[in-house]
C-alpha cells in the first residue's frame, strides 16, 4: 500500500457542506417539473441561490437562503414563462426539507469515524432544518454537530463562516477539511480560512468531475473544467441592493 501524498494533511475535523454533497436534490426536481418547470432547472434554481448568497457575502450583506431561494425560484418561473401559485412556491421549496441522503454518505462518515476524525456539518440553511434532514435518514449520530451560517451572519465562502467552524471544534483552521461537491463553495481562489486542503471528497462517479471513486477512496482531484467562481462587483450590488431593506420570512 503506497504511503500519504506529500503534502498531505491528515485532519483532526471534517466540516461537510449539506445539499448536493450529503443530500440529494432529487425531491426539489421533481417538486418544480409538478409546477411545470424543466428537470434541468433544479440545478439552475440551486446554482442561482449560491450566486446570490456569494453576491451578498461579497457585499457584507446575509439573508436566509430559504428566502434567497425564494427570489430565485420566481427568476425561474419567469425565465420559463411558467405561473404558479404562492402556496405552490411554497410547497416547492418546502421540498428542501426533506432530502434524502446520497447512497455513499452514510458509509463516508463511517470511514471518518474509524479513522477518529470528526465529523460536522456546516450549513447554508437552516441549524434545526439540517438536523432534521441527518435525523430523518438516520445519520443524527454520525455528526458531532450541525453548525449554520446563520449562527455567523454571513455566508459562504466568506472566510469568517470557516473560521467558526474550526473555532467550534475546537481546532486550528489547518486541522479542518471542508468537503463539498460545489468548488465555489470548497475552493475560492485562496482556500477559505486556510482550511485543510480538500477538493471533492463528496465526488460520486463521473457525475461531478469525471472521476472514478468509491467512499472507501474518495476523489481528491479537482475537477477537470474547475476554475475560480468570480463574483463580478456589478452583480453583487444589484443582488445586495435588491435584499437590503426587506424583510425576509
Amino acid at each position: 500500500m503506497s504511503g500519504p501524498r506529500p503534502g498531505a494533511v491528515r485532519p483532526k475535523a471534517v466540516a461537510f457542506d449539506i445539499i448536493g454533497t450529503v443530500f440529494s436534490l432529487e425531491p426539489l426536481r421533481a417538486a418544480l417539473v409538478g409546477l411545470g418547470l424543466p428537470a434541468a432547472s433544479a440545478e439552475f434554481l440551486y446554482t442561482a441561490t449560491l450566486r446570490d448568497t456569494f453576491a451578498l457575502a461579497a457585499t457584507d450583506g446575509f439573508a436566509p437562503f430559504r428566502a434567497v431561494m425564494a427570489g430565485c425560484l420566481d427568476e425561474v418561473l419567469a425565465r420559463e414563462g411558467v405561473a404558479a401559485s404562492a402556496a405552490d412556491k411554497q410547497a416547492a421549496l418546502g421540498r428542501m426539507a426533506s432530502l434524502p441522503p446520497h447512497d455513499d454518505a452514510g458509509a463516508a462518515f463511517a470511514v471518518l469515524a474509524e479513522a477518529g476524525i470528526r465529523v460536522f456539518a456546516l450549513s447554508n440553511g437552516a441549524a434545526q432544518t439540517t438536523q432534521g434532514l441527518f435525523d430523518e435518514a438516520g445519520l443524527g449520530e454520525r455528526i458531532e454537530r450541525v453548525l449554520s451560517v446563520e449562527q455567523v451572519g454571513l455566508s459562504k465562502p466568506r472566510p469568517e463562516v470557516y473560521r467558526f467552524a474550526a473555532e467550534t471544534a475546537g481546532v486550528a483552521p489547518g486541522e479542518m477539511a471542508l468537503v463539498a461537491t460545489h468548488p465555489g463553495t470548497s475552493t475560492v481562489p485562496r482556500r477559505p480560512a486556510s482550511l485543510a486542503p480538500t477538493w471533492r471528497g463528496g465526488c460520486r462517479s463521473r457525475r461531478c468531475c469525471g472521476h472514478r471513486t468509491s467512499p472507501a477512496k474518495p476523489c481528491w482531484k479537482p475537477p477537470r473544467n474547475w476554475r475560480p467562481f468570480p463574483i463580478p462587483k456589478a452583480s453583487s450590488r444589484k443582488v445586495a441592493s435588491g435584499f437590503r431593506g426587506k424583510t425576509m420570512l
